[in-house]
């Protein structure tokens, strides 16, 4: 039996998605509205990793009353996005690898499942994942720690026994005051 965790990120840590979202929200925005005036640079940094309804109003400029319809059009145009712009995180991958017989694998994402099933079948098919915890799982999405919370209440691990990777910094802060320790990570294929 298992008595250790590792909890890793989708977007940005165990996979580079960062421009298949720019590029599927661009051309969903578009299609919604007829325009779109974000440049990826601030994409990346202001929105990626947040749920849509936290940065399209923002960032992305776009009009309540067009949010779910970006939305629903950014899912018909995100698997072409994620073959032609995204790559896998090489480095977490090896780590994945190393350590899959001793540890319970899990994913935490602000991602939806739907988006997040996609991400891993496309990428990382290869790696049986114990529990994946999705925006539709949480009240409050990261860096609140609730997903956290609830993938080590599944195994029943120690928090000292938990290992957490992500590329957001906030979420990383907020995982270490949690008590469990963390990896900020980047990709560097």
């Amino acid at each position: 039996m298992k008595t250790k965790l590792a909890i890793f990120d989708i977007d940005g840590t165990l996979i580079d998605t960062c421009r298949a979202n720019y590029e599927a929200y661009t051309k969903a925005i578009i299609k919604a509205t007829g325009r779109s005036d974000t440049d990826y640079e601030t994409f990346c940094r202001e929105s990626f990793g947040k749920n849509y309804k936290e940065f399209l109003p923002d960032i992305m400029k776009v009009p309540l009353d067009k949010l779910e319809s970006v939305h629903n059009y950014k899912a018909e145009y995100y698997e072409e996005c994620l073959k032609s712009y995204s790559r896998v995180n090489t480095g977490l991958l090896d780590i994945i690898n190393g350590i899959k017989d001793s540890y319970y694998l899990a994913v935490v994402s602000t991602s939806s499942k739907n988006n997040a099933k996609r991400a891993l079948d496309m990428f990382l098919k290869d790696i049986s994942f114990d529990l994946i915890v999705c925006c539709e799982d949480v009240k409050n999405l990261k860096p609140d720690t609730e997903g956290l919370e609830l993938a080590i209440s599944f195994f029943g691990v120690k928090k000292e026994n938990v290992i957490y990777f992500d590329d957001n910094i906030p979420a990383v802060k907020s995982a270490k005051a949690f008590g469990i320790s963390t990896y900020l990570t980047t990709i560097n294929n």
